[in-house]
């Protein structure tokens, strides 16, 4: 067999195997899962990555059928920008000046010190989001589905409750946090404008969705490079 064949029947089992996990709730599941091998093609895989799991782009561009809706998306960057504005506006006033240095030293201050964390922050708030989706997911693997079943429904309900109260509540106390971070400025400088406040964490925001083109894919284990590998190398093991 010849390398086209060999690269074609590669290709007809990678199709069959997205095909078949469409049926049951398991295309829904590898989508959670964060699954990355779909096509033959990286690239192509690569940028249905993106559309799925990049903060910003996903929000307009994910597969309706995730269980992470867009809906989620959008208020998980709503509440991770509320929360960079305090501390982002905490440095702007302590590094304020115009000269290169103190420049410098605010944006390497606002990357380490709010950038980051709040990306970890929000790989948190992204698998919240989901937890009701995998709790349901649970439901009928065993017979005895009466009861176990039934908890499981309530503490699903239960998980979009308080993931709905949860966002209620972050996105309140960030609307607070603009007015306290306002009136910080106000206190250190006349007359500050809202573009003063939002200015820095702008760029936080702005810092996070670049890294992300650079930590997502490289990371080991859980990169996109890394599983991509791994399960491509599975599926073609299979055919």
């Amino acid at each position: 067999r010849g390398p086209r064949s060999v690269s074609g029947h590669v290709s007809e089992t990678m199709k069959s195997s997205a095909r078949s996990s469409e049926c049951g709730g398991q295309f829904e599941a590898d989508l959670a899962c964060r699954r990355c091998a779909w096509t033959e093609s990286w690239l192509s895989d690569f940028w249905f990555h993106v559309r799925n799991q990049h903060p910003l782009i996903s929000c307009c561009m994910c597969h309706p059928m995730h269980p992470y809706s867009k809906r989620e998306r959008l208020a998980v960057l709503l509440v991770t920008t509320m929360l960079t504005i305090p501390a982002t506006t905490v440095l702007s006033v302590t590094f304020s000046g115009n000269t290169i240095a103190q420049h410098l030293a605010l944006q390497v201050s606002i990357l380490y010190l709010v950038t980051l964390p709040v990306m970890a922050v929000q790989v948190c708030l992204e698998f919240w989001a989901v937890i009701d989706f995998w709790i349901e997911r649970l439901e009928g693997n065993t017979e005895e589905t009466s009861s176990r079943d039934g908890c499981l429904r309530w503490c699903a309900g239960a998980a979009r409750f308080m993931k709905g109260y949860f966002f209620a509540v972050a996105m309140l106390f960030g609307v607070c946090m603009t007015v306290i971070s306002l009136l910080i400025l106000n206190a250190e400088k006349e007359k500050a404008t809202f573009w003063q406040v939002m200015k820095p964490a702008t760029i936080s925001r702005v810092q996070s969705w670049l890294i992300w083109f650079f930590i997502d894919p490289i990371v080991p284990y859980l990169g996109f490079v890394w599983r991509w590998s791994r399960e491509h190398a599975r599926l073609c093991h299979q055919s």
